[in-house]
């Protein structure tokens, strides 16, 4: 009896000391969860205030982060790539020129959203006159939003336009013309920006007779009406010993608001390059047009050599023939690059939408040829004769292609669906070739040709 009671008065002591440990564990746990969350807080604030100084250094020092709304280019080359001369190089370019020219994110979606809304508003507009016209007897537009419309259903697109509506010869033209010597200036280049309409053309020739001795860039602008050429800027200038030539219409993004447009709001342009007969070599061009119908040659260059020969463009098209330099570079962001050219050691060309086709007359035996795009297709043609190195194709959507008129000359080492590498001849000659397209078909052609004929394909 005793025992039992002292033992009943032994467990309130015992639940009491043990509820005593739990409140002391509880409390040392939540004082740990305190310093954590205290922790975490100054580490969020301290992030949040280093983010804000590092801003602010950047834009009290002039800084600017380019990429804020910038694509990262990446043209999709296989690693095997990054230690030939040329892809990175590609890369960078492609990427300078998407800094300058390429479309912001919010900019691009608003002009689609506008386009949008205004082809269903228009498509509702002639929906609208057809069923109140009561001498139509075709069919009804019914209902405009669902995914397969029968026939009837289906608004006819317009014909699409091959003719630029502001035409050169229906405008008022205005000219600037830069000179200056080649011996004094050794390095050129042209820039064009701003909000100008579709046609504008950059040609790049040789004068035919000798008696220029100075390189001529002569800057033509048409407009509709006479005040638009006060929108122009044209202007000449010593860069540290390159003379620059830069044509820029002020304002900013403009849209054709007016349907259809009139001609009185056309504002276009012609570039001209002419470097006198006599030169053989200069040694650096450079172009940077953000928006043209055409780059392009009328004359033979072949009698002229380039040591560095850029052109980059952000809408329009590249495609320039008999095409000489020790490091040719080309792209462009929306359009296409064609024509034929003769590299000494480098040739690399891209298009982010379009195309890269080019055919190349090898001068060298050490020659390093790259083309690329990211959608659409890419394609190398090489002479069958004039090349002998190695060779990558790469294509992301399956299937690249190599030909040759003598299969035995073609060593292929790597076969994969997406990927084929090996050499043409001759192995490791110091020689590459790389063609790439992550959305679309890789071609490297070797054709029998006369190295000397020039006629792109």
């Amino acid at each position: 009896m005793m025992n039992s009671e002292k033992q009943s008065n032994s467990l309130p002591e015992y639940n009491t000391y043990y509820s005593s440990q739990q409140q002391v564990q509880r409390r040392g746990r939540w004082r740990w969860w305190k310093i954590l969350l205290f922790t975490g807080a100054i580490g969020l604030f301290t992030y949040i205030q280093m983010d804000k100084i590092t801003w602010l250094k950047k834009t009290l020092s002039g800084e600017n982060n380019y990429n804020d709304n910038k694509e990262i280019i990446s043209l999709g080359f296989p690693a095997k790539v990054s230690n030939l001369q040329g892809p990175k190089e590609l890369e960078n370019f492609m990427q300078n020129l998407q800094n300058m020219f390429g479309e912001k994110e919010k900019e691009c979606h608003h002009h689609h959203q506008e386009e949008k809304y205004r082809h269903k508003d228009q498509i509702k507009e002639d929906c609208i006159d057809m069923d109140m016209d009561n001498n139509y007897n075709g069919p009804r537009c019914g209902k405009l939003s669902i995914a397969f419309p029968p026939e009837y259903a289906r608004h006819p697109r317009p014909p699409r336009r091959h003719e630029t509506f502001c035409k050169p010869e229906e405008l008022i033209p205005s000219s600037s013309i830069f000179k200056f010597s080649p011996d004094e200036f050794k390095k050129a280049s042209v820039y064009l920006d701003g909000s100008f309409s579709h046609g504008g053309v950059v040609t790049v020739d040789r004068a035919d007779s000798s008696t220029e001795n100075d390189i001529k860039v002569n800057v033509t602008t048409f407009v509709g009406r006479k005040e638009l050429q006060k929108d122009v800027s044209i202007s000449g200038f010593d860069n540290e010993g390159r003379y620059s030539v830069q044509v820029k219409r002020k304002g900013g993004h403009r849209h054709w608001h007016q349907k259809p447009p009139v001609k009185k709001d056309c504002v276009t342009y012609s570039i001209h390059v002419v470097f006198p007969s006599h030169l053989k070599f200069y040694e650096d061009f450079d172009l940077h047009i953000k928006q043209a119908l055409r780059i392009h040659t009328t004359t033979d260059l072949s009698k002229l050599n380039f040591g560095n020969f850029t052109a980059g463009i952000g809408h329009g098209a590249i495609h320039f023939s008999e095409l000489k330099g020790d490091h040719i570079y080309l792209g462009t962001l929306y359009g296409v690059v064609l024509g034929d050219y003769s590299p000494n050691k480098v040739l690399s060309s891209a298009a982010i939408h379009g195309a890269s086709k080019v055919k190349i007359h090898t001068m060298n035996h050490h020659v390093n040829v790259t083309s690329a795009a990211i959608v659409g297709p890419a394609t190398a043609e090489l002479p069958a004769n004039g090349y002998e190195g190695n060779f990558i194709i790469s294509s992301w959507t399956g299937s690249p292609v190599i030909e040759a008129p003598n299969p035995e000359d073609i060593h292929v080492i790597k076969n994969r669906y997406t990927y084929k590498s090996g050499y043409y001849k001759k192995q490791d000659t110091e020689s590459n070739v790389i063609v790439s397209s992550k959305h679309g078909d890789s071609e490297l052609l070797f054709k029998d040709y006369d190295n000397s004929d020039l006629e792109y394909m």
